[in-house]
């Protein structure tokens, strides 16, 4: 189900989403010693929440902001011994935020910053040897700030610059085994230039 809502002369624009998903034959990933396995899960369900919301508090000035919320679960998905049934996803976290800003300064100059928040999430499950989970290896939760510009040198040239995650926060993206870690993109920034025909 969706709804949609506009407000103080079409300044505020509301959105809300709830769904229920059964899934049947999901790929999933699944570490196997030093490999990546796909395998089908046979029956799973997702089911959430989503709410998002824009603001335009002056004619510069655009506020914006989201949120959502994501249950999962493994209905029926047993890997040789190993039994997921009853467990979230893998890589799914249950929480996700934004909240930014853009202002237009000028036609030719916009800058726009947001801050976004993931959580945790279960990047893989340690069974008994009766295939039982008996523990779970999480991946970091992470709140990271970006940064964007772009000036219209004229009407079909622009440059525009940016930087990601401006406060260099480490964090691990895939912890699926102790010898190995995956870890986000520290501070990264860069410039582009855009001709339109």
């Amino acid at each position: 189900m969706s709804w949609r809502g506009k407000w103080l002369d079409d300044r505020i624009t509301t959105k809300a989403n709830i769904y229920h998903t059964k899934w049947k034959d999901q790929q999933v990933s699944v570490q196997n010693g030093t490999v990546t396995d796909v395998v089908n899960a046979a029956d799973s369900q997702l089911q959430g929440l989503e709410l998002s919301a824009e603001f335009a508090a002056t004619d510069q000035l655009t506020l914006f902001t989201s949120a959502a919320y994501n249950d999962t679960e493994y209905k029926n998905f047993v890997d040789g011994t190993d039994n997921y049934n009853g467990q979230e996803f893998l890589f799914a976290p249950k929480f996700t935020a934004s909240v930014g800003a853009n202002y237009q300064f000028n036609k030719r100059w916009m800058m726009a910053t947001d801050v976004i928040y993931r959580g945790d999430s279960v990047s893989g499950y340690t069974f008994d040897g009766s295939g039982n989970v008996t523990d779970e290896r999480r991946n970091d939760s992470v709140t990271l700030v970006n940064v964007n510009t772009e000036y219209a040198i004229n009407d079909n040239f622009r440059v525009s610059g940016y930087v990601k995650n401006l406060f260099d926060k480490e964090y691990i993206t895939n912890n699926q085994t102790g010898n190995v870690l995956d870890v986000g993109a520290p501070m990264t920034f860069g410039v582009a230039l855009r001709y339109d025909y």
